[in-house]
C-alpha cells in the first residue's frame, strides 16, 4: 500500500494542467489535473443554479485515498487535532494553509464570479471557509482535502499544506 501511495503522490511540480479555461463571469471551467489529485470549480452549477462548492482539491489515485482512510480510521484526526491545540507554530501553519485555501478559491471565481457570489449569497462559503469549507480555521476536517491541497502546493512550488504533507509523510514515505 505505502509503494503504491507513494507512486500516486509523485515528484514536486508533476501538475499537468488539462484545463484551465475560463467561463463567462469568470468562472473556472473544468480541472486542473495531476495524477494524484483535482482542482475543481468553486462554483458549481447545478439543476437548481450556481452553488458553492467549498472543496477545491479532489484525491483522484485510490492507493492513496485508501490509504488516508486508514490513517482517520485509526485515530490520526484526532491526534492532529491535538497537535493543533497544543503547539502554537503548528497551529498557526494550520491556519495559515487554510486562509491561503480560501483565497485561491475566491481568487478562481474571478471578478464576474466573486460579484455572482455576492448576489446570490455565497460570498462568505466560498471567501472565508478553509480547507473543505472549513469554518474554523484550526479544524482538521478530513485528511484527504488536507492532502489534495498539499499536493496542489507542491505541484506549484509552494510550502505545502502542513496535514496534508503530514499525512502524506505518514503513507508515503
Amino acid at each position: 500500500m505505502r509503494r503504491a501511495a507513494r507512486r500516486a503522490v509523485g515528484p514536486a511540480g508533476e501538475d499537468r494542467d488539462r484545463s484551465a479555461a475560463a467561463m463567462p463571469a469568470g468562472h473556472a471551467r473544468g480541472s486542473s489535473v495531476s495524477g494524484a489529485f483535482e482542482r475543481v470549480c468553486p462554483l458549481k452549477q447545478t439543476a437548481h443554479g450556481p452553488r458553492p462548492f467549498p472543496t477545491l482539491y479532489w484525491l483522484r489515485d485510490p492507493a492513496l485515498i485508501h490509504a488516508l482512510s486508514d490513517l482517520e480510521r485509526r485515530g490520526t484526526i484526532a491526534e492532529l487535532v491535538a497537535r493543533v491545540q497544543s503547539d502554537q507554530a503548528f497551529r498557526d501553519a494550520v491556519r495559515g494553509d487554510h486562509a491561503r485555501y480560501a483565497a485561491e478559491r475566491w481568487s478562481l471565481l474571478g471578478e464576474g464570479g466573486r460579484a455572482e457570489a455576492e448576489r446570490l449569497g455565497f460570498a462568505a462559503a466560498l471567501r472565508d471557509r478553509g480547507v473543505g469549507g472549513a469554518a474554523c480555521h484550526t479544524a482538521v476536517k478530513c485528511l484527504h482535502a488536507h492532502a489534495a491541497h498539499a499536493l496542489a502546493d507542491r505541484a506549484a512550488g509552494r510550502t505545502e499544506n502542513v496535514i496534508g504533507a503530514e499525512a502524506i509523510g505518514r503513507v508515503a514515505p
